[in-house]
């Protein structure tokens, strides 16, 4: 791999870093709503879906590490 293809993978594994950092902000804004639920809606479907919303984003995070350490290995 030349030196453009690496500085090129390097510059995706930035971006997948920044991204994953985004997420995972996210995830964390999403768990202070739903653990600052008032007490009556912490059984509620809201709080199901937003219980959701956490799993997915963690998921995706993982996918997301995963890729970057794929990326990391081309390197």
């Amino acid at each position: 791999m030349n030196k453009q293809k690496r500085k090129d993978i390097a510059e995706y594994i930035d971006r997948c870093n920044e991204l994953l950092e985004d997420i995972e902000s996210t995830m964390m804004d999403e768990q202070e709503s739903l653990d600052n639920l008032p007490e009556n809606l912490q059984d509620s479907e809201m709080a199901s879906k937003m219980e959701e919303y956490i799993d997915s984003l963690e998921c995706a995070c993982d996918y997301l590490r995963e890729v970057i350490d794929n990326l990391q290995d081309t390197l």
